[in-house]
C-alpha cells in the first residue's frame, strides 16, 4: 500500500501504513499462536494509542478491509470514517466464490503452468517456492488488464516466506477455526463508510453487496475497467473518491 499512502499524503493527510505481524518490516521470530484475528485487531488499537489519536480514518484493502471491519466492530468509536477498498468479507462462501472466479479467469497456459508447479512438488522442489510461483500466476486474475500483470507482481507480491505462513494461518483462524460473526455486528457503526470496488474485481459483486448491506450508512462506488487493485488498473477515479470522502469528513 506504499503507493496509495504516498498519494494520500499528497492530498494533505498523514498516511500510516501498518505492517501486520510477520510481514515486511514487522517480520520477526514467527509465533503461530499470535496470528489470530483478535491479536491483529489489538495491534491496530495499540498503534492508535501509541500515536495519540483519539480518532482516525481507517482504510483497508482486500484482507485489510476484512481486518478493518473486525477492528471497527470491536472499537466502533475510535474511527471517524472507514474506507473499504476491494474488501474481502468473512465467511467461507466469499472465499470459495473468489477461488472459483480466479480459476475461471486463468488461461489454459496459466493452468498448465500451475500444474507444472504442482508436479514439481514430487521432485522435492521447496513448497514455499512453489506457493510463491503459483501466487504470481494467479495474480493475473486480479487485474483488469493483463498488461498490468508484471507491475502487479512487482508491487504486490510479497516474497517473504513469513507472509505466506501468516496468510495461511490467518485464513485458518478467521475462516475455518472460528466464526467471529463480524459481518452481523456492523449495523451500529456510527461513522461514514465508503465501499470502493472494481466492477471486474475477482472477489465478485456478491461479496461487495454483502459488505454494503452489513452497514447502515455505507456508500458504494464501483470503478469500471478495474480489477482488484484500483491504483494499478484505474487510479484516477479511485483516488478521486478517496479524496472526496476525506474532504467531506474534514
Amino acid at each position: 500500500m506504499d503507493s496509495v499512502a504516498k498519494r494520500i499524503s499528497q492530498m494533505g493527510y498523514r498516511a500510516i501504513v501498518i505492517n501486520q505481524y510477520g510481514t515486511d518490516a514487522s517480520v520477526q521470530r514467527f509465533d503461530t499462536a499470535r496470528v489470530t484475528l483478535p491479536h491483529f485487531v489489538e495491534d491496530i488499537e495499540r498503534l492508535r494509542k501509541a500515536l495519540g489519536y483519539s480518532s482516525f480514518t481507517l482504510l483497508g484493502h482486500s484482507w485489510g478491509g476484512s481486518l478493518a471491519m473486525a477492528y471497527v466492530r470491536t472499537y466502533p468509536k475510535t474511527t471517524s470514517g472507514l474506507i473499504l477498498s476491494c474488501s474481502g468479507a468473512f465467511g467461507l462462501e466469499a472465499s470459495d466464490r473468489m477461488a472459483k472466479n480466479i480459476t475461471a479467469r486463468l488461461s489454459e497456459a496459466d493452468k498448465a503452468a500451475m500444474k507444472r508447479w504442482d508436479d514439481s512438488l514430487e521432485a522435492d522442489v521447496d513448497e514455499k517456492r512453489v506457493m510463491l510461483a503459483q501466487r504470481r500466476i494467479r495474480q493475473v486474475a486480479f487485474t483488469y488488464d493483463r498488461a498490468n500483470h508484471q507491475r502487479l507482481i512487482n508491487e504486490i507480491v510479497n516474497t517473504s516466506p513469513f507472509f505466506i505462513q501468516v496468510g495461511n494461518r490467518m485464513f485458518a483462524d478467521a475462516f475455518v477455526l472460528h466464526d467471529y460473526q463480524v459481518m452481523s455486528h456492523l449495523k451500529d457503526y456510527p461513522s461514514p463508510v465508503l465501499v470502493l470496488d472494481g466492477k471486474q474485481d475477482v472477489l465478485g459483486m456478491e461479496t461487495t453487496q454483502l459488505i454494503v448491506s452489513s452497514f447502515s450508512n455505507a456508500q458504494l462506488v464501483l470503478i469500471d475497467q478495474c480489477g482488484h487493485y484500483p491504483w494499478i488498473d484505474n487510479p484516477e477515479p479511485y483516488y478521486s473518491q478517496i479524496e472526496s470522502f476525506l474532504r467531506k469528513k474534514h
